[in-house]
């Protein structure tokens, strides 16, 4: 696990020669950009590539397609255009997060993984100063076992509506985070379908 590290190429030349018989990645870099923290990884360390959390930006997502092995990946900030067609052709994801806000792409890339039927688990969370569409791919998203529902308005509010009819579609989670406003909705009487 390589956390917060700035590898250069010749580091990650380094790290493939010296460890031949590594058999999984994981590079965390919140802070830094898909495009510099990926462009370093070799070819013998992309295909070890299971675990990656970056910061996107809008000239680095065709990056994420060369990463086939992602098991987890949480991209921070705005996900630009086409990542959710990127995320498609990742069929071994089974962890997805989504950390940021203040536009409605997240909701494109919440549709295109409601049709991922590996994804096991999603994290949002983000500002929205339109939740609802994003609500209508969450409820799609019906072969979750785990969500993390962290989602606020532009001015820091939660509100409940339109969580409550959403999450009630996700028959199949074992786990939910979500703020105690969305659990206090309706009394918490919608949470019986969530058995």
């Amino acid at each position: 696990t390589l956390h917060g590290i700035k590898l250069k190429s010749e580091s990650a030349e380094a790290v493939a020669l010296a460890l031949p018989a590594l058999q999984q990645l994981r590079v965390l870099q919140p802070r830094r950009s898909l495009w510099h923290g990926a462009a370093v990884l070799l070819p013998p360390l992309t295909a070890k590539l299971v675990d990656f959390e970056v910061c996107v930006e809008k000239h680095g997502i065709s990056n994420l397609t060369n990463f086939v092995h992602l098991t987890r990946l949480v991209l921070h900030g705005i996900p630009p255009e086409g990542t959710g067609q990127a995320l498609a052709a990742l069929t071994g994801l089974q962890q997805l997060g989504l950390q940021g806000g203040g536009d409605m792409r997240a909701a494109g890339v919440v549709q295109q993984v409601a049709g991922m039927a590996q994804l096991r688990s999603l994290q949002l969370d983000w500002y929205s100063d339109e939740p609802s569409e994003l609500a209508l791919h969450v409820a799609q998203c019906t072969q979750l076992t785990s969500l993390v529902l962290l989602v606020q308005d532009l001015y820091a509010q939660v509100a409940a509506y339109p969580w409550a009819p959403a999450l009630q579609q996700l028959t199949g989670l074992q786990c939910l985070t979500v703020y105690v406003q969305v659990v206090e909705a309706e009394q918490g009487a919608w949470l019986g379908p969530l058995t």
